[in-house]
């Protein structure tokens, strides 16, 4: 079976403190700078809730960055959110793979 990540292939800006509801800033402590994602009503952290692509090798075939594997255990259910830069480094492209 071939290894195929979904994407919208369009770049999303990033989201800063203020953007984010007081629920969603319940999981963060903030400092000054940080950008977040959001993503399947989930918001991440960018970098700091992912690693570097360069360990695996299909991120690294289609030139992402970063990536950050989700899984829930009680339903088998395990997906890789993976992220490529744009030029400048102020919006994020996502894509998710499903192991």
């Amino acid at each position: 079976m071939k290894a195929v990540i979904k994407t919208d292939n369009k770049y999303k800006k990033f989201l800063y403190w203020e953007d984010l509801t007081d629920i969603e800033k319940e999981d963060f402590t903030y400092d000054e700078g940080e950008t977040f994602i959001r993503f399947f009503d989930h918001v991440y952290l960018v970098p700091y809730d992912f690693i570097p692509a360069e360990g695996w090798s299909l991120a690294r075939k289609h030139k992402w960055d970063l990536i950050e594997q989700i899984d829930y255990p009680m339903n088998d259910i395990d997906y890789v959110v993976i992220l490529k830069y744009n030029y400048h480094k102020t919006a994020v492209k996502v894509g998710v793979y499903w192991v």
